[in-house]
């Protein structure tokens, strides 16, 4: 069995962390202050909660999905820039990981990669050589839709009758 923690008492503990209720949480306010603990928690919901969909946040906190899904991008990038907004955020989570219920195993476990870390992103890859099928594929079908573009002005050139001047013309 998943635990489960109930969003709204994710958003409860880190308004709180934050120094406000969760009233002001989902109220129209949008002081900067508020704004931070806002997207705090939601990247904390989506942490503990992978099921629950910017719908279901947009719900519980007053808020259409498209806010929540500018919300969390908002949130990653100011965890990884900062240190004060990434230690309150730590702070929830160790006030969550003593739920009741829930094993910090557990809530890792069922953490799926995608979702949020608060460390900075890994260094890019190097690239890689493109595999050869792909480029046959492509270069197959480059030749496919010339030779139907082709065809096409074939089909949209016709020939007038020698009365009108006996040369081609295009539709």
């Amino acid at each position: 069995m998943n635990p489960r923690i109930p969003r709204k008492f994710i958003a409860e503990k880190t308004a709180e962390a934050f120094g406000f209720s969760f009233e002001e949480l989902v109220s129209a306010r949008r002081s900067v202050k508020l704004t931070l603990a806002r997207r705090a928690a939601w990247l904390l919901i989506k942490e503990f909660r992978p099921d629950s969909s910017t719908s279901a946040i947009g719900l519980l906190c007053n808020r259409d999905h498209s806010t929540i899904v500018v919300g969390l991008q908002k949130g990653r990038a100011r965890s990884v820039s900062d240190e004060e907004f990434r230690t309150k955020i730590r702070t929830v989570r160790e006030i969550l990981l003593l739920w009741p219920d829930v094993e910090p195993s557990a809530i890792v476990a069922q953490r799926p990669a995608s979702v949020m870390s608060i460390q900075p992103a890994p260094p890019a890859k190097p690239e890689t050589k493109p595999d050869p099928t792909i480029i046959a594929k492509r270069a197959f079908s480059a030749r496919w839709w010339a030779e139907v573009d082709a065809m096409s002005r074939e089909a949209r050139t016709i020939e007038l009758p020698a009365a009108q001047g006996g040369q081609e013309a295009v539709k």
